[in-house]
């Protein structure tokens, strides 16, 4: 074996990349797979499309290190996009579909995208031509598809960026976080935190421009669930799915579950086959007690987190979640699989019971970025620690 060989070789046995974890699902459960748009994709034939697409990044000159930019609503393509970018090193830049037109250029150029896939609709929003700039359609699938889709395998570090997550920029110009394949890997075990597991069969409709809708989508193909894409959050697809698919877990913010509750399909909808459900941002407790009676098989879980945390930083359990309800509303709950999390004042001194404080995580590789931060500890946001204390967190 040559020197390259060895080391490629060598890289494949001690790395753990984002892409290996569709690959090995594909060998393992080569006919469960994601539903987009009444197509089933098996797990063996999105192997195939990312091989292919990997191929297609890499004649255009897309190699290791380098960042392609996606402008596009959740489809079979933006999934396949994100692999193959991880299967040859590079990173997903995806963007924001509520930025302004200057704000997604701003994206676009200090991420020095070499590439980028848009689709038509937002078009009129993108300020200048890039090099390599595709509109995913008919023509561009039937350009992926000549590519060759055996295995496309490359040297891939496990601290190489996988992605670059934009936040809203209310105050101030949008803020990226540089995340890797060990962060994704640690939202992998986030997620077995919050019932995740292979027997599942995933709602899978938060945008995946968001680092929320990344996280879920990949946990489920890593742990060989099924899954239903949705374009976009609307109720009616939603409950379709529900019907149609026998979906067994749905997770999305507040606003999603209180706007699901004003939809005349909900009458009528079958919720018995749900067995998992999660949320975050603020959830009114009178409201989560009428999902509670309506979902009476799932178990339903609170979560706190940010860009950084990649997954959750913190969760409320369903056998903790009802009681702390009934004591004050949104529960911080728990430090998250393999978050550490301290309550603080403003000299860093852990705070007693009751008092106000400020979340801090614990910058530790896998779980936080260590990218586009200034110190080892990332401040949040402030709450009352009433409810978090009755589980000791350790510094």
């Amino acid at each position: 074996m040559d020197g390259s060989r060895r080391e490629l070789h060598d890289n494949l046995i001690h790395r753990w990349n984002v892409a290996d974890g569709l690959k090995r699902t594909a060998a393992r459960y080569p006919q469960r797979g994601i539903t987009f748009n009444g197509r089933h994709w098996t797990y063996a034939q999105l192997d195939a499309l990312v091989n292919r697409s990997a191929r297609f990044l890499i004649s255009r000159g897309i190699e290791r290190g380098d960042t392609v930019g996606i402008y596009a609503i959740n489809s079979i393509e933006f999934v396949a996009a994100f692999y193959a970018c991880a299967r040859i090193g590079a990173a997903l830049v995806p963007v924001n579909l509520l930025f302004t037109p200057d704000e997604a250029d701003f994206v676009l150029e200090k991420t020095r995208v070499k590439a980028l896939l848009v689709d038509s609709i937002f078009l009129p929003k993108v300020k200048r031509g890039w090099p390599n700039q595709f509109v995913i359609d008919h023509a561009f699938r039937a350009l992926v598809d000549t590519f060759d889709s055996e295995p496309v395998e490359a040297i891939v570090a496990n601290e190489d960026a996988v992605t670059i997550i934009f936040t809203s920029g209310t105050t101030a110009k949008p803020k990226g976080v540089v995340l890797n394949h060990l962060n994704l890997y640690a939202a992998v075990l986030n997620a077995t935190s919050i019932g995740f597991d292979r027997t599942l069969h995933y709602l899978l409709v938060l945008p995946l421009f968001h680092i929320a809708g990344l996280a879920v989508l990949n946990a489920a193909v890593t742990m060989g669930g099924g899954g239903v894409l949705l374009p976009s959050v609307k109720a009616d697809a939603i409950f379709d799915s529900i019907e149609r698919d026998n979906v067994s877990m749905i997770g999305s913010p507040a606003t999603v579950w209180v706007g699901l509750l004003q939809s005349p399909r909900l009458a009528q909808a079958d919720l018995s086959r749900i067995r998992r459900c999660f949320v975050f941002q603020y959830l009114p407790t009178p409201i989560f007690e009428r999902w509670r009676r309506l979902t009476p098989n799932a178990e339903w879980f609170n979560l706190w987190g940010q860009s950084e945390t990649v997954g959750a930083g913190s969760t409320t359990e369903p056998d903790r979640l009802w009681d702390w309800l009934a004591k004050a509303p949104d529960p911080i709950g728990i430090a998250s699989l393999p978050i550490e999390l301290r309550i603080v004042d403003e000299l860093m001194n852990d705070v007693a019971p009751s008092q106000l404080g400020e979340i801090v995580v614990l910058r530790w590789k896998p779980d936080v970025s260590h990218n586009l931060t200034l110190r080892s500890w990332i401040l949040a946001h402030r709450f009352w620690t009433l409810l978090v204390h009755p589980v000791k967190l350790h510094a």
